[in-house]
C-alpha cells in the first residue's frame, strides 16, 4: 500500500476517527497517575506519538475490526456503525441484562466470556465493545484474533501481546509488556476461542487465563457455549440473547437499502409465525434477505434457509439483472454444490475455514476425490473454485491470497449435508463419535435437521452402545454407586480414628483402578446428553446436565487434612472414605478422596473436591434421560423397520 493511499484512508471516515481517538487516549494515559512500579509500560504508549505508528494502527483497526463482509451486501465490506443493531447479553450468575449499544463498556476485574451459537453476533458484539472502548478514551484496547495466533509453537500471553505491538513497528520488551498489562491501562479482546484448533485449546486457555490471573489485565473473550474457557469456573459468563420479534424490524431497517424490500420482508415475517420462531439470530435475518427474491417457497425451518442458499446466491444477482453469469468450469449448479459440500466437509474435519490461495486449491483438489463426476466433463479445481467464490460469496476473498467462509455455519451445514448424502454415511457418522468437541454442536444439529433418522440410527445409537447401552433399554441402568467409587480409587483405604485423630491404614481385597476410564465415560456421556437436550429439549437451559465435571481433581492432600484434623478445625468423623494414589513420578503420596463432608466446616478449597453422592445422582439422571430417549425416540424407528424387514438392532 502506498503512503499516499494509506494517508487518504487514515484521513477519511473511520480511519480519521480512530486516529483522533487513539491519540487522545494516549495523551490522557500519559498524564494520569500509574500504579507503583508500572511506569516502564509507558515506553510502549510513548511510541504512539509517532504519526506513522498511529496511522498504521488506525488503518488496520478500520480495515480489520470496523469493517467486515456481509451476506446481504454480496460479500462486500460494510461499516460496523452503519449496520449495527443493539444486541443484548445476559449475565449467567444473576440473569442481569446488558444492552450493547453506544457508550457501553464493560468494566470487570477478571475475565468476561461472551458465549453464543453460530451467527448469533458474538464477534459483532466484541467489535462494538472494542470501538466503544476507543471512544471512552480511558484505556487502550487491543483486539486479538485467536485463530490467527500460532499455537503450534510455544506461546505465552506476553508473546501474543508483544506480537500485536511489534506488528505496528512498536519496540517493546517482555518487561514493558508485563508492566503495561499490570497498569490497568490496557483491556484485551480475544475473539473466537472456539475457532482455535482442538489440539491447541489448552494452550489458548492458559494464555487467556494468565492475562488476568498473572497480570491483572481485564479480558473479554468470545466462544461458543461449553468450550473449555466457557466451563472454567474462574470466568464470568455472559450469553448472547436470541432476537425478539421487536428486534427484527430494527435489524432489517439497518441493513436493507430498499424501502420496498424492507416493507415486504417485515410483512412476510409478521404473517408467518414459524419465521418469527426461526429468525432468532442475526445471520438468519441476513440469509432471509439474501434469498428473498430468488426463493421459490417460503422457508419453514432453519435448515430450509441454508438448503436453498447456495442456489439462491448463484442465481439471485443474475435474475435481478437479467443476465447469466459466465462460468469458468463446465459444471451446472447442482454439480458445483456437490463439490462445495465435499469441500466443506474436508475443511471442516481439518478444522480450517480460512485459507491461502495455495491451501484452498489443495482442499478443492482433495474434495473432488469424494464427488461422483459426470462423464464427459472436466473437473478443474481452480475453475470450480472461481465459479463458487464469484457466484455465491459464501467464501469471500480478501486481497489476492486470503479466503474465508463468510460464516462458519455455512461450512457446518454443507459439511453435514455431505455426510448425510454420502454413500458412506453410515461409517462417516459413526466415525464422528470419537470427537467430543463441543464446538461441533452446530454441525451435529444440522445432521439431525437434514435427516433425523440417519442421525439417530448411525450416530446416536452407536454412541449409546459405546457407553454400555444395549438393545433392551430396560437394562440400561449404568454403573452402581459402589462401582463408581471402586473405579475412582486405587491402593488402600485410609481411615481416620475419631478417638485419637491418627491415620491408620487398612488393606482391602478389591482391586481399584485410577478411574480414567469412568471419568472419560462421564465426559462422553455429558457430551451426548447435552447434544440431545439441545436438539430435542430446547426449553431446558443449554448445558443443564453438563455441569458435572469429574475432570476436576477429586483428591486433597492427606498431610494438610491430617493437620486440620489434629488442630480440631475438621472432625475426622466427617469423612468416610479416603484413598492413596500414585502421582506421575510413580512415588507414593497420601491423598484423600472425600465421600461426605459438611461444607460449612470444610476449610480446604472445596473446588478441588468431588462429592460422589452428588456426581453419582447426576450420573444416574443422565442414564435415565438416555434410557427414556432410547425408548421414546429410537425404538419407534426399529419397530417400524422390523415390521417391514425383521431388522435386528445389532444390524444398525
Amino acid at each position: 500500500m502506498s503512503v499516499d493511499y494509506l494517508q487518504a484512508a487514515v484521513d477519511s471516515g473511520a480511519g480519521a476517527f480512530v486516529k483522533t481517538a487513539v491519540s487522545e487516549t494516549i495523551s490522557y494515559l500519559m498524564t494520569v497517575k500509574w500504579k507503583a512500579d508500572t511506569d516502564v509500560g509507558k515506553d510502549i504508549l510513548e511510541q504512539f506519538g509517532s504519526k506513522e505508528v498511529v496511522d498504521k494502527f488506525a488503518i488496520k483497526i478500520s480495515k480489520d475490526i470496523l469493517t467486515f463482509r456481509s451476506l446481504s451486501n454480496a460479500g462486500r465490506n460494510v461499516n460496523l456503525d452503519d449496520v449495527y443493531y443493539p444486541l443484548t447479553l445476559t449475565l449467567e450468575d444473576n440473569e442481569d441484562l446488558i444492552r450493547i449499544e453506544d457508550n457501553t463498556t464493560i468494566n470487570h476485574k477478571g475475565i468476561i466470556v461472551i458465549s453464543g451459537s453460530a451467527g448469533q453476533g458474538k464477534t459483532t458484539i466484541l467489535r462494538k465493545l472494542f470501538i466503544e472502548e476507543i471512544k471512552d478514551k480511558n484505556r487502550l484496547p487491543i483486539f486479538i484474533n485467536l485463530r490467527e495466533v500460532d499455537f503450534e509453537n510455544s506461546v505465552s500471553t506476553i508473546s501474543v501481546i508483544k506480537q500485536f505491538f511489534t506488528s505496528y513497528g512498536i519496540e517493546c520488551t517482555d518487561e514493558s509488556i508485563s508492566l503495561l498489562m499490570q497498569s490497568s491501562k490496557l483491556v484485551i479482546f480475544y475473539d473466537g476461542f472456539d475457532e482455535v484448533n482442538q489440539a491447541h485449546r489448552t494452550r489458548a486457555r492458559e494464555v487467556i487465563k494468565s492475562t488476568w490471573n498473572r497480570y491483572n489485565c481485564q479480558t473479554i473473550v468470545t466462544t461458543r457455549p461449553h468450550t473449555e474457557i466457557y466451563r472454567d469456573g474462574g470466568c464470568k459468563n455472559c450469553r448472547v440473547n436470541k432476537l425478539e420479534t421487536e428486534d427484527l424490524e430494527g435489524i432489517i431497517g439497518k441493513i436493507s437499502h430498499s424501502e420496498k424490500q424492507k416493507e415486504a420482508l417485515i410483512s412476510l415475517i409478521k404473517s408467518r409465525d414459524f419465521l418469527l420462531e426461526a429468525l432468532i439470530y442475526p445471520i438468519m435475518v441476513d440469509i432471509l434477505m439474501v434469498s428473498y427474491y430468488s426463493m421459490r417457497d417460503t422457508p419453514k425451518t432453519i435448515k430450509d434457509f441454508y438448503a436453498g442458499l447456495f442456489r439462491n446466491l448463484m442465481y439471485s444477482h443474475d435474475l435481478l439483472k437479467h443476465f447469466e453469469r459466465h462460468k469458468y468450469s463446465e459444471l451446472d449448479v447442482d454439480e458445483l454444490e456437490m463439490v462445495f459440500d465435499s469441500f466443506s466437509a474436508c475443511t471442516f474435519l481439518s478444522d480450517r475455514y480460512q485459507f491461502s490461495e495455495r491451501q484452498i486449491d489443495r482442499f478443492f483438489e482433495a474434495s473432488l476425490m469424494h464427488v461422483k463426476q459426470t462423464k464427459g466433463k472436466s473437473y478443474n479445481s481452480k475453475m470450480i473454485r472461481r465459479d463458487i467464490i464469484d457466484g455465491t460469496n459464501l467464501i469471500s476473498r480478501d486481497g489476492t491470497d486470503f479466503y474465508t467462509y463468510i460464516h462458519k455455519s455455512i461450512q457446518e451445514f454443507h459439511a453435514a449435508k455431505f455426510h448425510i448424502y454420502s454413500d458412506d454415511k453410515k461409517q462417516l457418522l459413526r466415525d464422528l463419535i470419537r470427537d467430543n468437541d463441543s464446538a461441533k454442536l452446530n454441525f451435529l444439529r444440522f445432521l439431525y435437521q437434514i435427516s433425523p433418522k440417519d442421525f439417530l440410527l448411525y450416530y446416536v445409537v452407536p454412541y449409546m452402545r459405546s457407553l454400555g447401552f444395549v438393545g433392551n433399554y430396560d437394562r440400561n441402568a449404568g454403573y452402581s454407586e459402589q462401582q463408581i467409587i471402586n473405579k475412582l480409587m486405587i491402593g488402600s483405604i485410609l481411615e481416620f480414628s475419631s478417638e485419637d485423630s491418627k491415620v491408620r491404614s487398612k488393606s482391602i481385597t478389591i482391586e481399584f483402578g485410577l478411574g480414567q476410564k469412568i471419568i472419560k465415560s462421564h465426559e462422553r456421556l455429558k457430551f451426548l446428553v447435552g447434544i440431545l437436550q439441545d436438539i430435542f429439549n430446547p426449553e431446558i437451559p443449554n448445558g443443564y446436565l453438563l455441569k458435572i465435571n469429574l475432570r476436576r481433581n477429586p483428591y486433597v492432600n492427606a498431610d494438610v487434612l491430617a493437620k486440620q484434623i489434629q488442630s480440631g478445625d475438621i472432625k475426622p468423623q466427617d469423612f468416610t472414605i479416603a484413598c492413596g494414589i500414585n502421582n506421575k513420578n510413580k512415588s507414593r503420596e497420601k491423598m484423600l478422596f472425600i465421600h461426605r463432608t459438611e461444607l460449612s466446616i470444610l476449610k480446604h478449597d472445596i473446588h478441588s473436591l468431588t462429592y460422589i453422592d452428588t456426581d453419582y445422582r447426576k450420573y444416574r439422571e443422565m442414564f435415565e434421560y438416555l434410557s427414556d430417549f432410547y425408548k421414546n425416540n429410537i425404538m419407534p424407528y426399529y419397530e417400524r423397520k422390523s415390521r417391514r424387514s425383521k431388522l435386528k438392532i445389532t444390524d444398525i
